[in-house]
């Protein structure tokens, strides 16, 4: 939806942990399972904020555009 502007991110369909809480699907928080990993990578010499947009499909059904926030430290 919205690509970062000091950096990339890629989609990599891989098997996951899931992250429920609260949740009757919260005991399969310990099986991996099919989804997708976000990689994001900063230009050379940045550092400072970032952010990116994207639409997430979960799996019972709901869709919701997400706003994610980096914070890009130096090493």
């Amino acid at each position: 939806m919205q690509a970062p502007e000091h950096g990339s991110v890629e989609f990599v369909r891989e098997n996951i942990f899931a992250n429920y809480t609260n949740a009757p699907q919260s005991r399969c928080n310990s099986r991996k399972s099919p989804g997708v990993s976000e990689y994001y990578t900063s230009k050379s010499g940045y550092s400072g904020k970032d952010m990116y947009k994207v639409r997430v499909s979960y799996g019972e059904g709901t869709i919701k555009d997400v706003t994610v926030n980096i914070n890009v430290i130096k090493n």
